[in-house]
């Protein structure tokens, strides 16, 4: 499935309407008909707003084949329910929470990586105290 492809099934699935996707990224709503249509390709750092408005990194915009509910879902903790008439701005908002949980969550991970990998201090051990 082409990006283009996914990026409209998550958006009709989510409710939202290419003129409030066009209005949130700043284009005209042609624009994102071209994306979803795959007429013109989707710069990059509109895939990353897009992504973050929906809690997905970019790799899960790009390299995830199937956008079925249960798959394009990838982080249910940060989706949230979309109102009606919602506007770009509420979305950029919206859009910038996303980023920071989506931030949060790669920390997190980092994190956790960082403390499977550094050993456990051993008990007992002394520290040397050097005064200057």
């Amino acid at each position: 499935m082409l990006v283009g492809e996914k990026i409209k099934r998550i958006r009709q699935q989510a409710g939202l309407s290419q003129a409030q996707i066009a209005q949130f990224l700043g284009i005209d709503p042609g624009v994102v008909a071209e994306y979803e249509n795959g007429q013109r390709p989707i710069p990059v750092h509109h895939l990353e707003r897009f992504g973050s408005l929906f809690g997905l990194r970019l790799a899960d915009l790009v390299l995830v084949d199937d956008t079925s509910e249960e798959s394009w879902d990838l982080k249910p903790r940060s989706r949230i329910a979309l109102p009606t008439g919602i506007d770009g701005g509420d979305l950029s908002g919206i859009a910038d929470v996303g980023r920071i949980a989506l931030n949060l969550d790669e920390m997190a991970g980092l994190d956790r990586k960082l403390k499977t990998k550094a050993p456990a201090p051993t008990q007992g051990t002394k520290h040397a105290i050097i005064n200057s």
